[in-house]
């Protein structure tokens, strides 16, 4: 009996060392991803330290070997759109990452308004039952915090389909779309946002703590904090009333607190940070009814603007184009000093320097602070 359990654990140890040594591939690098046109194409991963790896694409090979870490990254040069092909990567195993098309990559973010969904959207079923675009790819990041950068997310490439279009984010898939119609080429897909979360939680520590114009972000979370215990208390009384009750009426809502979605920079490092590293196009941000609410929207310009300087530094691939959708009047919105702030925010004198507003929104004469839904570039 012990020597089969010696024996066992030999066997184990042995799988175990393996699996190490196996190249492995984050979830964006999987099949039916989309890779970006007309660019070196990063393809990144992890092996054992020292490891060689070879990639290998519609006839071009990149060869690299891992860092003392046990990562490694080659760059395969620029593709073209076209069929389909597979995608080898070679180390001590290798894998095949198949149905692998070239078009153009875009990573959509925001709170609810990116968030909502294709089955949330005007004649929905229809809207579904009509989703057949093969050479559309979809991919959507788990709605997930993290108190410092992560490297991996669980998700990976799907095609898109009646199947697979219902819960992604409605904004990106009309654009992306419309995008594949007019211009005949492939489209990847990158879903990433969260409901009610304010543009804090967007950017990256960093940069969010090396911009004295953002300390009201700052402070504003220290309050939270400050706050929390007595909160905390509070909501575990009221819960066990509720309970008590027959958990009659609503659930008493959490108090914000450490690890929520609410904290600066958590959702850059959870959603974001894992991305940065993948070849896209450009970026489309829908956001700001939560700082519309709140004193912070007095800077949201400054915000945005660091957001824009953040992702574009992050990601490592030059001022690639940032798209936002200017908030549109809402209910007493008109009232709102902050709302109409946030909307001034996104395309005020201190910024247009750096940004302008969509030849399409000039030929409809509609300037930057008339509070329509726009969309500006930066």
């Amino acid at each position: 009996m012990r020597k089969t359990s010696v024996a066992l654990l030999i066997a184990l140890l042995a799988l175990a060392g393996q699996a190490f040594a196996d190249v492995q591939l984050p979830g964006i690098i999987s099949d039916h991803m989309l890779l970006q046109r007309d660019v070196p194409v990063r393809i990144f991963g992890k092996a054992l330290p020292g490891e060689a790896v070879t990639v290998a694409y519609r006839g071009r090979t990149a060869q690299t070997v891992t860092d003392p870490l046990g990562r490694w990254e080659v760059w395969l040069q620029p593709l073209t759109p076209g069929p389909a092909a597979e995608m080898t990567i070679t180390g001590a195993n290798t894998i095949t990452i198949a149905d692998v098309l070239v078009g153009d990559v875009w990573i959509g973010s925001g709170q609810s308004n990116m968030q909502w969904a294709v089955r949330q959207a005007d004649n929905a079923d229809a809207e579904i039952a009509s989703a057949k675009f093969p050479q559309i790819r979809l991919f959507y990041v788990p709605r997930k915090p993290a108190a410092a950068p992560v490297e991996d997310v669980d998700a990976r490439w799907v095609v898109c389909s009646p199947e697979t279009v219902a819960e992604f984010s409605a904004v990106m898939y009309y654009f992306g779309r419309q995008m594949h119609q007019d211009l005949k080429v492939p489209m990847g897909l990158i879903h990433s946002s969260w409901g009610g979360t304010p543009i804090a939680s967007w950017i990256s520590g960093p940069s969010l703590v090396g911009d004295p114009r953002l300390e009201p972000f700052l402070s504003y979370w220290q309050n939270v904090i400050l706050q929390y215990p007595v909160n905390a208390s509070r909501y575990e009384q009221n819960l066990k009333k509720w309970e008590g009750s027959g958990s009659q009426g609503p659930r008493p809502a959490a108090p914000m607190g450490p690890g929520h979605a609410h904290e600066p920079t958590t959702l850059y490092n959870g959603m974001i940070a894992p991305l940065v590293k993948y070849t896209i196009k450009g970026a489309l941000w829908y956001q700001g009814e939560t700082e519309a609410g709140r004193a912070q929207g007095d800077v949201y310009g400054d915000a945005m603007m660091t957001l824009v300087q953040d992702w574009r530094r992050a990601f490592g691939q030059g001022d690639f184009p940032f798209y936002w959708v200017q908030l549109a009047n809402y209910g007493n919105a008109a009232k709102n000093g902050h709302w109409m702030r946030v909307q001034e925010g996104r395309c005020s004198q201190r910024t247009r320097a750096r940004a302008h507003c969509t030849a399409s929104s000039r030929e409809r004469g509609v300037p930057c602070g008339s509070g329509s839904t726009t969309p500006a570039r930066a």
